[in-house]
């Protein structure tokens, strides 16, 4: 990968081509992000490495920040629901769950263990339009595996998530 390369760069003290490789990452993690490849966490989880590897090398703040994207993916109502992948994931004691509504809908966000116990409600009530994001503390259970479920309106979506203390 581009990254891999930039760091066999820094390895051999050519920080300037190393740079030129992570802008160029920075710029590709845009554009999916636009694209709507990526979600936002995952942008922010790579592109946050990318400015400070290019701050250690002294050069040129990334091609694209989150803050720079912030404005524009605010800025417009989402077009579908969605239902982000957990960030982190594995994680330990906390990981956040993001998700997009397309409308004001009545939402529910809930956990369930491997067993299909329901252990937290995260959401249950009316969301405007939009990005949200929320976080869960699972320090008071144990490893494995979770499943997360969000449900507004006919949308209906899970996805697992790994715990790991």
């Amino acid at each position: 990968t581009r990254m891999n390369a930039a760091i066999d760069r820094i390895r051999q003290g050519n920080d300037r081509a190393a740079a030129g490789l992570v802008q160029g990452v920075s710029r590709q993690i845009a554009s999916l992000l636009a694209d709507g490849v990526l979600s936002e966490i995952d942008a922010r989880d790579l592109l946050d490495p990318a400015g400070t590897i290019l701050t250690l090398l002294g050069a040129d703040a990334p091609a694209a920040s989150m803050a720079d994207l912030g404005e524009d993916l605010h800025a417009e109502t989402p077009a579908v629901f969605a239902l982000s992948q957990n960030h982190p994931n594995p994680f330990n004691p906390s990981t956040a769950i993001a998700f997009t509504l397309p409308e004001e809908v009545r939402v529910t966000v809930s956990i369930y263990d491997a067993r299909g116990r329901q252990v937290a409600t995260l959401i249950d009530g009316v969301r405007a339009a939009g990005r949200h994001e929320v976080v869960w503390d699972a320090q008071h259970l144990a490893s494995g595996v979770y499943l997360y479920r969000m449900q507004a309106g006919s949308f209906s979506e899970s996805r697992l998530m790994h715990l790991m203390k």
